[in-house]
């Protein structure tokens, strides 16, 4: 018999997995709208953050789409997206250390963009998240689930913000995969004294700077919460010249 104790699933992954049964069983049909996110929170009893982000894996798995004004409705062709990562090899360090650095460049492009593109519904749900993770520190939960959903929605929210559909795309197939890693990251934080405020202070820079439509700031204090992130993970990312041991302890000490 196996020691080996299987990590719970999280509850937008366990959302995700029931709708998606769902549409695979007919329950839900093609181009049919699904409940609103307040009512599939009362539904499921859980917050709005948790539904957007199962939301966004059933976006990410091309199961249902969005549309300005009418909601979201279930894919005309459902069909999972063909890009994949396998979490095993996520375990190997120099490949999650490569996924990192993909996310940096990516991300801190992304928040350039949007900080030039934003209009005031993104920086709503940008602020809104901001709200929930400071609340939940204040609670003494910086790992709590409520809290890693609104992190995984700031990010949505700003990929959102750039109005480039590719740029979305792949900031959300970024994070579903490093997920898991964010979590581990966020869980460490926790332990160290006043680590979590640290962390959401890197979140209020990259606000500020998309709200101030800031390109070269946005970009630069993305690019500075990523390398961040990674280094908490214990993972060197970018070129010689922003990844030195400097730059990066002077960030997170």
């Amino acid at each position: 018999m196996s020691d080996k104790i299987e990590k719970p699933i999280r509850l937008p992954q366990k959302i995700a997995q029931i709708l998606t049964q769902r549409i695979r069983d007919g329950e839900l049909s093609p181009s049919e709208n699904l409940p609103t996110e307040k009512k599939l929170s009362e539904m499921f009893d859980v917050s709005r953050s948790v539904v957007r982000e199962a939301i966004s894996i059933l976006k990410y798995d091309g199961l249902v789409d969005t549309k300005q004004g009418v909601g979201c409705f279930v894919s005309k062709q459902p069909n999972m997206g063909s890009f994949r990562i396998s979490k095993e090899s996520l375990k190997k360090k120099e490949r999650l250390r490569s996924l990192f650095e993909l996310r940096m460049y990516v991300e801190s492009a992304a928040a350039e963009l949007a900080s030039a593109n934003r209009d005031d519904s993104h920086l709503k749900i940008m602020s809104d998240s901001l709200d929930i993770i400071k609340s939940e520190i204040d609670a003494g939960r910086p790992a709590s689930e409520n809290g890693i959903a609104a992190d995984m929605m700031f990010h949505q929210a700003l990929s959102d913000a750039t109005k480039n559909y590719y740029f979305h795309q792949m900031v959300q197939f970024l994070n579903e995969n490093l997920r898991i890693t964010i979590e581990a990251g966020r869980i460490n934080s926790s332990k160290v004294e006043r680590m979590p405020e640290k962390v959401h202070q890197e979140h209020l820079k990259i606000y500020e700077a998309v709200r101030g439509r800031d390109v070269i700031s946005a970009n630069k204090a993305m690019k500075n919460h990523i390398l961040a992130s990674a280094a908490r993970l214990g993972l060197v990312i970018g070129t010689d010249s922003i990844s030195r041991p400097g730059l990066v302890s002077d960030m997170i000490s």
